[in-house]
């Protein structure tokens, strides 16, 4: 079994589903682990930071080490704030999961920018926000694992769906930036 005795790590999106499932593997594997979630709703709109605080609860139940976070990831300042406060609490950060997002369905003749751009934002841009405040601790410590969360429903043509052209292509985005930073890294 792998040992992640002493590791930090962050997981977005954890408050729930396979984040929390993330997390949990995680922590039962020795890591400290940070959950965090803004308790969004199935939308991707609002913000509850119960949820997250409800997760780590549940996980220091079991017995492991966790923290809740709800820190805005939708801009960049925010990412770097928090992945900052992590390394000054904890004196790194060794593991980073990004898997915020949601499903979000609207067909192409109704398809919104804003509704686009804020998708972009969460699954696209905030991962590759956070990885890049993460990115100097991890190169400098010669240790750093980074996993973004993607969909079928964006890499396999058979399991499209329809109303889902804007999950879909930030979906693919996060698979173009995983490519990058696998080869800087």
């Amino acid at each position: 079994m792998l040992d992640f005795n002493k590791r930090i790590a962050l997981i977005t999106g954890a408050g729930r589903g396979i984040g929390l499932a993330y997390a949990r593997a995680l922590a039962a594997r020795g890591a400290h682990v940070v959950v965090h979630d803004g308790g969004t709703r199935n939308d991707g709109s609002g913000y509850d930071d119960t949820v997250a605080e409800h997760a780590a609860e549940d996980i220091r139940q079991a017995g492991y080490s966790a923290e809740a976070a709800s820190d805005d990831i939708e801009t960049r300042a925010g990412c770097r704030q928090l992945v900052e406060r992590i390394v000054a609490e904890h004196g790194g950060l060794d593991i980073l999961i990004h898997n915020a997002g949601w499903v979000g369905y609207e067909r192409i003749e109704d398809f919104q920018d804003a509704s686009f751009d804020h998708m972009m934002t969460v699954t696209a841009k905030a991962p590759l926000w956070i990885a890049q405040a993460a990115w100097p601790g991890m190169r400098e410590a010669g240790y750093g694992r980074i996993v973004v969360t993607t969909s079928c429903r964006a890499l396999y043509p058979q399991y499209v769906q329809k109303g889902l052209a804007s999950y879909a292509a930030a979906k693919m985005a996060a698979v173009g930036i995983m490519n990058v930073l696998a080869d800087e890294g």
